[in-house]
């Protein structure tokens, strides 16, 4: 779970879930706001957990091939790099932000 202060990064492989066109790059990043965790209704039975985070409305898609060999959980990892993705969550030790 993210604390407050923790920076957070998304990242987005397509445009849409299915058949979007190709993105593969981190598309927006901000800093977990104080504050209680809260749920929201997605679907019909279905309520996912938020937190309110303060995004950087200056920041611009960041491709993520350049960086495939400098993050811990892609690094070395060949053609199936994005596999790490299918996870919700990535911790990663290096500072990549602002």
């Amino acid at each position: 779970m993210h604390c407050p202060g923790d920076w957070i990064a998304y990242y987005s492989p397509r445009t849409a879930l299915k058949d979007g066109e190709p993105v593969r790059a981190f598309t927006a990043i901000g800093r977990v706001k104080a504050g209680d965790v809260y749920q929201v209704e997605q679907a019909s039975n279905f309520m996912s957990y938020r937190r309110n985070v303060a995004f950087l409305t200056s920041a611009r898609p960041a491709d993520i091939a350049p960086l495939l060999e400098t993050l811990s959980f892609t690094c070395g990892k060949g053609r199936h790099w994005g596999m790490a993705f299918r996870r919700s969550v990535l911790d990663s030790p290096a500072a990549i932000v602002p």
